[in-house]
Parts: C-alpha cells; sequence; structure tokens
C-alpha cells in the first residue's frame, strides 16, 4: 500500500483491534477507552467521507497523489467527528431494535464492521481514480494552514471536553441516584365504575416515610399517612370513585416525604370526562 493509503491502513487497525479487545474477558477500563475513543468519535465518519466525496483528479494536486478531495484537511476531519456521532447513535438505535440488543460487544463490532466496510469502499475507489503510479517525493495525507489547524484543535478540545463531561456527569449520577418513583393511572372497573391505580417504588438509599393524598376537583378523597418502604419495595393502592353527578374531575395523587410535610415530593394528576351521551354527561369509565 502507499502512503496515501496509511490513513485507511490505520482505520482498519483500529477496527481490528477494537474487535478483538471487546471479546477479551476482564477487560480493564483504561483499555476500553483509549481502543473505544477512536472507534465511536471519529473512525467510521472518517472512513464514510472518504468513501463518498471522491472525485476524477483535475488539479496540480491530485496529479501528485492520484486523488482529488472536494473537501480541504480541516473540513475532512470535522465530517468525520460529525458523522461519526451520527453513526454511533443510528447503530445505537437499530441495535436496541435488533435481537443481539444493545449492548458494548456488539456495538463495538457493529462500528468495527461498518468502519471495515466504509474503509474497502474507500480504498477501492481511489485506486480505480488513481492515473498517476510514479510520484514525485511523497504527498502528505493533511495539509493544514494555521487556521485551519486552530479550528480543528478547538473542535477536537470542544469534542472531548463534552465526552468527558458525560462520563464524569454519569458517574456522579450513578453514585447519588436516589430517587421514588410515582404514578397514578386510570384503573379498569366493571359496571362502567371509575377508579384509579397509584403506585409507589422507593430507589432512596434506606427506608424512607411517604405520605400520599388523593382530591378530585379539590376534595380530599383519601389519605395514607403511614407508607414506609424499603429501597426497591413497591406500594399499590386502588381506589374506587363516586361519579355521581360529576360531569368531570380533576384527580389529583400528591406523595409527601414524613420528613419534609410542607413540600410535595411527587404529583400525579389525571382528568375524567363525562360520556356526553345517553348518560347526561356524567362521570362514566
Amino acid at each position: 500500500m502507499r502512503r496515501k493509503h496509511l490513513d485507511l491502513i490505520l482505520a482498519l487497525i483500529i477496527a481490528a483491534i477494537n474487535g478483538g479487545w471487546i471479546l477479551l474477558p476482564n477487560r480493564p477500563i483504561i483499555g476500553t477507552l483509549l481502543c473505544g475513543l477512536p472507534l465511536i468519535l471519529f473512525v467510521p465518519g472518517y472512513t464514510l467521507t472518504e468513501a463518498l466525496f471522491v472525485q476524477q483528479p483535475d488539479t496540480a494536486t491530485a496529479t501528485r497523489t492520484g486523488i482529488l478531495r472536494p473537501f480541504g484537511a480541516s473540513d475532512r476531519l470535522v465530517l468525520g467527528f460529525g458523522l461519526s456521532l451520527a453513526l454511533v447513535i443510528i447503530d445505537g438505535l437499530l441495535l436496541s431494535i435488533l435481537p443481539m440488543g444493545l449492548a458494548q460487544p456488539s456495538w463495538a463490532i457493529s462500528l468495527a464492521i461498518l468502519t471495515t466496510l466504509f474503509s474497502l469502499i474507500a480504498l477501492y475507489r481511489r485506486r480505480a481514480i488513481s492515473t498517476v503510479s510514479a510520484q514525485k517525493g511523497s504527498a502528505r495525507l493533511f495539509r493544514f494552514t494555521f487556521y485551519e489547524a486552530l479550528l480543528f484543535l478547538l473542535t477536537l478540545v470542544i469534542v472531548l471536553s463534552a465526552f468527558l463531561y458525560s462520563v464524569i456527569a454519569a458517574q456522579q449520577q450513578q453514585q447519588q441516584s436516589t430517587f421514588t418513583q410515582f404514578w397514578m393511572v386510570q384503573a379498569k372497573q366493571t359496571n362502567h365504575n371509575c377508579a384509579v391505580l397509584i403506585g409507589i417504588q422507593s430507589f432512596e438509599a434506606t427506608s424512607t416515610h411517604y405520605k400520599v393524598v388523593l382530591t378530585a376537583n379539590g376534595t380530599q378523597l383519601h389519605s395514607w399517612p403511614g407508607v414506609t418502604l424499603v429501597p426497591k419495595q413497591q406500594w399499590y393502592q386502588s381506589v374506587t370513585l363516586n361519579s355521581g353527578d360529576i360531569e368531570s374531575a380533576y384527580i389529583d395523587a400528591r406523595l409527601y416525604r414524613l420528613n419534609k410535610p410542607g413540600s410535595i415530593y411527587r404529583e400525579a394528576h389525571i382528568t375524567l370526562h363525562g360520556s356526553g351521551g345517553s348518560n347526561g354527561g356524567k362521570l362514566v369509565c
């Protein structure tokens, strides 16, 4: 291979390393980051750019290299970053639909396969349009002006900073992810009665004491002042509503923590409407 194909060779090497590394047991996290970052942030998009944007040589630069790229070096690098992020998102979406699922091995292997495919297409197109076999000296793959180099470095710093921030934020969220799920849904009842199902699931670090208040159109219907849940424990309560002559009802459920009784911790609500038909607009579920 000539030096003008060195970028594609490096891309193939990165894809092969990732494909092999991800299959190893007990992989060190630092090794996974070093191998995976190029594959996630740059390599697939760059090889796709090289596969798509190749034209017949008709300039002095193309005469030396045998290849004409419609973009400069900085443009190709920026496109590499942008297309790589887009490919990672699309690849993750497709994997989540397919039976193999979205997991670290399937993600790494699929990106490695895409990189290999794009590299081979780019290599084929380059060789197909090469018209000069002997060159005067070695042509560099990348030629930067000072302005282009500065823009590229700034782009690189922004991308890496955003990635580092997301990793740190995810770690902090994982360490401090204590919360409580609270929901209310309309429940199915016989004889057209209206009912709601209220649920709580605690993901707090310790046992937590709660209070639940249920109201309809501002009037309190039920209250549960002593709900205590240990981490990951659930609590459910089904409540049948007396429709009477009500045409619509705004059902509101509020969750309080007993250590902060004056502050609403979670809230859920449902609006139920009358049938508007033979029942005279009364509340029918």
